[in-house]
């Protein structure tokens, strides 16, 4: 049974949410300066973001049917831009947990991946963190993120969030590391929780995380969930890091900034 956060919530409760955190954005407008957390210039109403840094995340929007480091079975909302590494910088290392609600929100105008989750998927599961670096971090935000995945759907047609899979090996940050690197570095760090047996034998899973570099992390969780007796599974990220750019893209990036910033 789906815990009770997926519950369907009344009209007046989630009218009475959105007012509450209205009024929180206005309070914090007062006690915090209006600026925007990636230029410094003055954000656009109650967004982290200025409406020039707004509109460079718009347009970092992949296509619907994108493979993501070409991967079929991950997407991703966004490539990963200099405005999405700041918000996102700021939800894994400063606790500003607000930010990545914002970045949830934009699954809200993709709304064939809104009824592809609600049809394609059993459970959601987020990537886990070592114990070590959640203690360090105080949370786990792959967790949180799905957990604001869940809720976007409409009401009724929510998936549980599961925490099916272990982090056994502390293997470090991997900023620095090539891809094939990476790979051989998380060998072995992922066990399938088979506490968690019925969430995973025969299941279509969803895997969760903010950021896809190279898809090894993505990869091994797969592998495992997999083994363990999972029907299929794919991946969904906040932001994915594009290799490589055709110059067209190049030219097409730089002329939109020039007209931003202009």
């Amino acid at each position: 049974m789906a815990h009770s956060f997926f519950k369907p919530r009344g009209k007046r409760w989630q009218w009475g949410r959105r007012r509450a955190a209205a009024a929180l954005l206005w309070i914090e407008d007062w006690v915090l300066p209006p600026v925007c957390v990636h230029c410094g210039g003055r954000r656009y109403r109650a967004f982290p973001l200025c409406r020039p840094c707004l509109r460079l995340v718009r347009e970092s929007r992949p296509e619907e049917d994108e493979a993501v480091s070409g991967l079929p079975w991950i997407r991703a909302l966004f490539r990963l831009t200099p405005p999405l590494h700041d918000l996102i910088h700021g939800f894994k290392y400063r606790h500003e947990r607000r930010h990545l609600a914002f970045l949830a929100g934009w699954l809200r105008w993709r709304r064939a991946w809104i009824d592809d989750l609600a049809v394609s998927y059993d459970v959601l599961m987020p990537v886990p963190l070592h114990p070590a670096r959640r203690r360090e971090r105080g949370y786990n935000q792959a967790e949180a993120l799905a957990r604001l995945i869940a809720g976007q759907g409409r009401a009724g047609s929510q998936r549980p969030v599961v925490s099916g899979l272990k982090r056994v090996r502390h293997t470090g940050t991997q900023t620095r590391l090539t891809g094939e690197a990476r790979a051989q570095n998380l060998e072995g760090a992922f066990r399938a929780d088979f506490r968690r047996s019925k969430d995973i034998m025969a299941k279509r899973i969803l895997l969760v995380d903010d950021v896809c570099t190279t898809g090894s992390t993505l990869a091994h969780c797969r592998e495992e969930l997999l083994r363990a007796g999972a029907l299929q599974v794919d991946a969904i990220t906040l932001a994915w890091v594009e290799k490589r750019m055709t110059r067209e893209k190049a030219a097409a990036s730089m002329e939109m900034a020039a007209g931003l910033f202009s």
